[in-house]
C-alpha cells in the first residue's frame, strides 16, 4: 500500500487495508494463493547519513508499527515457498538494507549480525544454505540488485535506466556488497524486482561459493501496472515454472505482459473527438449568427430527455440549495410537437454574439458527460 509505513492510526489504516482489498478483490470462486512483498513504502526505509547519533529507519514521519501491521495483514517479511519442485525467496529489501547500513557501522561480520539478530533479512538469507532446492531458486526484491549507472536495460525499457541513488523513504539500488551477498546465498536462477516502476533486464555475475566458479544470472525488473506511476505503457511479468527436469522446455521462463497505453488512447481519441464536438458547436453557433437565428426555435429535445427533472434540491452544510439543470423549459406548442423556448428566450438566444453562444453550448454539452465521469471516478475509488 502507498501509505502502509504512514504514520497513522489503527483505524485509518484499517480503512486504508479494506479500500486495498476492495480494489484487488477476487471474483467467484476460491481465490488462488497470493504472496505478498514487502516494499518502502509498506514498511518504510529511511536513509540517515547520522547514522551515529539515530538508528536508520526512525522517523516522526512513519510509523513504528509498520512492520507489525504488515505482518498481521500482508503475512511474513521474508517467506520461502515451494512451487512445482522450485522455490521462490521473497526478502524484504528495505529492511536488509538497514540491517546493511547498521552492520557496516558496527563493522560486524554476516555471521555475528546474524547471531545478535535471528529475526532479520539476514539470518533469513544466510539460513537458505543448509537448504536443498530441487529444481530452481526465483528471488523476489523490491529493490533491485547493484549494477554500473551506464548499464542497459534492454529494448523494453521506455526511457533511461536505474542508477544508484538514495534519499528520504527510498533506495534505487541495493550496494555492491550487499547483492553478492544476497545471490551466493540464494543461488538464484532468475531475478525479480520492482520499484523502478519500467522494464529492465540486466545480467549478474556473481562467484558461487559452493562451486566455486562464476555464475551469471538475469535479472528482470519488472513494470509496473498503473498507468499513474511515469509509464506510457504499464503492465506486469508472467513467471513460468516447468515442473519437469527431463523436458527440452526451459524449467524457469518469464515474459512481459503489457496493457493498454492508457495516456495514448486520451491523446488519439478523447481529444480528437473533444476537439470535433467544440469545432461542431463554433460551426453551429456560426451557422445561428449568420442567419440571424431563425432556425433556433425549431430543434426538438429528444423524447428521453422530456421526462428527465429540470432539478433537485440538495443540502450544503446546513443549508438547502436548488440545483437546476442547464436544460431550457419546455413549451408546447400543440400536442404533437415540443421545443426549446419560447419566441421570447429564442429571440434572446438568436441574440447572442458567437462567442457567448457558443461558451453557453458547450456548458449544455458538457454537463451531463462530466457529472457521469465523476460519479464513475468516485464509485471505483
Amino acid at each position: 500500500m502507498d501509505g502502509g509505513r504512514a504514520n497513522i492510526s489503527d483505524k485509518e489504516y484499517e480503512t486504508y487495508h479494506q479500500r486495498f482489498r476492495r480494489i484487488f478483490r477476487y471474483g467467484s470462486g476460491e481465490p488462488p494463493p497470493t504472496h505478498y512483498l514487502p516494499g518502502n513504502h509498506d514498511i518504510g526505509m529511511i536513509y540517515n547519513e547520522f547514522f551515529v547519533t539515530q538508528r536508520l529507519g526512525t522517523s516522526v514521519w512513519f510509523s513504528d508499527r509498520a512492520d507489525e501491521r504488515y505482518t498481521s495483514h500482508f503475512g511474513p517479511q521474508n517467506q520461502i515457498i515451494d512451487v512445482e519442485n522450485h522455490t521462490l525467496v521473497l526478502i524484504d529489501a528495505p529492511s536488509l538494507v538497514e540491517e546493511e547500513e547498521e552492520r557496516t557501522y558496527r563493522g560486524q561480520t554476516y555471521e555475528l549480525w546474524a547471531a545478535h539478530n535471528p529475526k532479520g533479512t539476514v539470518a533469513f538469507l544466510r539460513s537458505l544454505g543448509s537448504q536443498q532446492h530441487s529444481l530452481s531458486t526465483v528471488l523476489f526484491t523490491h529493490i533491485p540488485l547493484a549494477r554500473p549507472d551506464d548499464a542497459p536495460c534492454g529494448p523494453l525499457r521506455e526511457r533511461g535506466t536505474i542508477r544508484s541513488g538514495r534519499g528520504f523513504g527510498y533506495q534505487n539500488t541495493l550496494a555492491p556488497q550487499t547483492s553478492q551477498f544476497l545471490l551466493q546465498t540464494t543461488r538464484p536462477s532468475l531475478v525479480l524486482s520492482g520499484d523502478d516502476h519500467d522494464y529492465c533486464e540486466y545480467e549478474h555475475t556473481y562467484n558461487d561459493i559452493v562451486t566455486e566458479t562464476l555464475v551469471n544470472v538475469t535479472e528482470v525488473t519488472v513494470k509496473t501496472f498503473s498507468m499513474a506511476m511515469g509509464v506510457r505503457i504499464p503492465g506486469f511479468e508472467l513467471l513460468s515454472l516447468s515442473p519437469n527436469t527431463q523436458s527440452s522446455v526451459e524449467a524457469v521462463a518469464t515474459s512481459p505482459c503489457f496493457l493498454p497505453d492508457q495516456l495514448g488512447i486520451y491523446l488519439s481519441t478523447y481529444v480528437p473527438f473533444v476537439i470535433f464536438s467544440l469545432l461542431l458547436l463554433f460551426v453551429s453557433n456560426a451557422h445561428r449568427v449568420r442567419t440571424r437565428g431563425r432556425f433556433v426555435s425549431w430543434a426538438p429535445l429528444p423524447l428521453w430527455l422530456q421526462s428527465l427533472p429540470r432539478g433537485c434540491a440538495v443540502t450544503a452544510r446546513g443549508r438547502r440549495l436548488r440545483v437546476t439543470f442547464p436544460l431550457q423549459e419546455l413549451v408546447d406548442v400543440d400536442r404533437d410537437e415540443t421545443v426549446f423556448a419560447t419566441k421570447t428566450e429564442s429571440r434572446m438566444r438568436a441574440r447572442r454574439g458567437l462567442l457567448h453562444g457558443w461558451l453557453a453550448e458547450v456548458v449544455r454539452v458538457a454537463w451531463m458527460p462530466l457529472i457521469c465521469f465523476v460519479i464513475i471516478a468516485w464509485h471505483v475509488s
